[in-house]
């Protein structure tokens, strides 16, 4: 079966719409939304395809139960530029595009906007906020607390939230790894949100403790051997007795993006299990996760697949470097 999409448009899986060069705005969110044009309505026609012996125009239809009649599938179409986002089951909630989940975050962090992606034609989106104040580590080593947001239309993500640190020095952005809140795409996701999202005020202070583990960190002397014993920690040679070239050289890769980051952190801010910690993080941003096709590297394949839960070298790393 063919399923026809209206208004169908070329779609490019990492294309941005609109980015990080909106950080830093100080406007609201829903002012950054529409001046990165995520703002959108959607509207949810009934799914269709071509009955390729007669050329008609089939809408498979619900036969039994409450939804007898109903099209079994319907699809999200922008409403600005007929760009098919989604294509869901008839039991799919129909929302407001994404303005219920920016109208919740600008309530509770007002005037706090920082940056807005948009994946592909609008499928996904991801917002950061500024919350908190800004900690200096010291010699300019500053982290400015976030809070990420995501969600989808085309069911890939739900709508979560997620800690963020920025460093500013290299903008690396210490994600973590399990979201806040996360809330599914069902007839109660709006109320869920609105009662989920009141605990994001806490936030704050987990960002002052982050930075206070941050301070200890980088009091803690560390050394080249100590570093290379955790690169190795965390991507050991594969096992087994005769393992591919393909997985041996992979692992090395991503040991020597380690490598050198370390050489670069210790390098300018000392040997400490803070630049340890962020050689292993910025490794893994801006050269593990981010490599693609051919290795060239794209900064929002890092994203997108930190926030898919492929992110894991960074977390132990700060497990390892806290328990040691």
């Amino acid at each position: 079966m063919v399923i026809e999409q209206p208004g169908y448009m070329a779609r490019h899986e990492h294309h941005i719409l609109s980015g990080g060069d909106l950080a830093g705005t100080g406007k609201s969110l829903l002012d950054v939304a529409r001046d990165a044009g995520a703002d959108f309505d959607v509207s949810y026609p009934e799914a269709s395809y071509i009955n390729p012996g007669t050329g008609a125009v089939v809408i498979p239809r619900v036969e039994k139960g409450k939804y007898r009649g109903q099209p079994q599938n319907v699809f999200v179409v922008r409403k600005d530029n007929g760009a098919t986002v989604g294509l869901h089951s008839h039991k799919y909630p129909r929302t407001d595009g994404y303005k219920p989940v920016l109208r919740t975050a600008e309530t509770l962090f007002p005037k706090c906007a920082s940056t807005l992606t948009l994946f592909g034609e609008g499928e996904k989106v991801v917002f950061g906020q500024n919350i908190g104040k800004t900690v200096d580590l010291g010699g300019g080593d500053v982290l400015k607390p976030m809070l990420y947001w995501t969600s989808s239309l085309n069911g890939q993500w739900t709508t979560a939230v997620y800690n963020v640190m920025n460093r500013l020095f290299c903008q690396n952005q210490l994600i973590g790894m399990e979201p806040i809140i996360s809330v599914r795409h069902t007839v109660n996701h709006d109320h869920l949100l609105d009662m989920r999202s009141q605990i994001l005020g806490e936030q704050v202070k987990r960002a002052e403790v982050f930075a206070e583990m941050a301070h200890i960190l980088k009091d803690q002397a560390y050394t080249d051997a100590q570093f290379r014993e955790l690169a190795y920690e965390l991507v050991p040679d594969p096992e087994g007795d005769e393992p591919s070239s393909t997985a041996l050289n992979n692992c090395a890769r991503k040991r020597g993006a380690m490598s050198n980051a370390w050489r670069n952190e210790r390098d300018e801010w000392g040997r400490n299990r803070w630049a340890a910690y962020n050689a292993v993080q910025g490794a893994e941003q801006h050269r593990i996760l981010a490599r693609g096709t051919g290795g060239r590297m794209d900064p929002n394949r890092s994203l997108q697949r930190t926030l898919d839960g492929k992110a894991q070298l960074a977390d132990r790393a700060w497990e390892l470097l806290l328990a040691a």
